[in-house]
């Protein structure tokens, strides 16, 4: 005897869309969750590369007794590279103090994938979000440049 029944050979339109819709509610809880959570470890890690480049600033105004400068240019080499101390970079026992920061160059802001640093001689109220971070040169004060928020509403550039 054969079988004939249309059942046996695949699903119906209702099993299909039962499913469908299961995978779509599923997605719909899922979805914003690993975005909230990617937004978490995204403010952690700026938080601690902030901590990073900030400990480094002080760390080197502590033994110059002035801060990195004044260019983009002299601020990453002063930070990644032994310096003497008038600031000068180079190699040997002249040069006895740093480097500040470790892996050669800024540490890149995780909201923006870059570490382009903005330096300026007084700092903003607001991020303009031009580059990575944005120093103060006769402050020491660094920021993160990034606009945008975080899951609890503090602005990038406040933390």
């Amino acid at each position: 005897m054969q079988a004939s029944s249309a059942r046996s050979r695949g699903f119906t339109a209702i099993e299909v869309t039962i499913v469908i819709a299961i995978l779509g509610l599923l997605a719909a809880v899922a979805i914003p969750q690993l975005a909230a959570h990617h937004r978490q470890d995204q403010t952690a890690t700026l938080v601690c590369r902030l901590g990073v480049l900030r400990t480094a600033i002080n760390r080197y105004w502590a033994q110059h007794d002035d801060f990195p400068g004044p260019g983009t240019g002299d601020v990453r080499r002063q930070l990644v590279s032994q310096t003497c101390r008038s600031g000068g970079c180079g190699t040997g026992v002249a040069f006895a103090l740093g480097p500040y920061v470790q892996d050669g160059d800024l540490p890149d802001n995780p909201v923006t994938g870059t570490n382009t640093l903005t330096i300026t001689d007084a700092m903003p109220e607001a991020a303009s979000g031009s580059s990575a971070w944005i120093y103060c040169r006769l402050t020491g004060e660094l920021r993160a440049n990034t606009t945008g928020r975080t899951e609890d509403g503090v602005r990038y550039f406040d933390l």
